[in-house]
């Protein structure tokens, strides 16, 4: 299992979320990367996915979903993968983009927590 992640989270937990989706200020969940590497509390399971572990769920394509809720109140589902137990392991190259670069392209910076 890579490193910072968890087989299952808790409901009440804290992670850390990192986007791994389309990195694109057109998409549909653009609003999600601009808060990638940030706080999220964990508040129940979403699709519960199949298989016991995290590496089998991925592997098989059956992967959890939890409904989490940013610092700045914005409510969400993650997949599983992408809730990190430690900002040690996000990726750098996984976080948002800069708030000039989301102003520039249109978007509207999420509020700062």
């Amino acid at each position: 299992m890579p490193k910072g992640r968890r087989d299952d989270w808790e409901v009440g937990a804290t992670a850390h979320y990192e986007y791994h989706c389309l990195r694109a200020h057109d998409s549909a969940d653009a609003d999600l990367w601009y808060r990638s590497h940030r706080k999220v509390e964990v508040l129940c399971i979403g699709e519960p996915g199949i298989g016991d572990t995290l590496a089998g769920r991925c592997d098989d394509g059956e992967v959890r979903t939890y409904h989490v809720l940013f610092e700045d109140g914005r409510h969400a589902e993650a997949f599983e993968d992408e809730l990190i137990d430690d900002i040690e392991h996000l990726a750098p190259d996984m976080g948002p983009p800069t708030t000039s670069e989301i102003i520039e392209a249109g978007g509207t910076p999420p509020p700062t927590p």
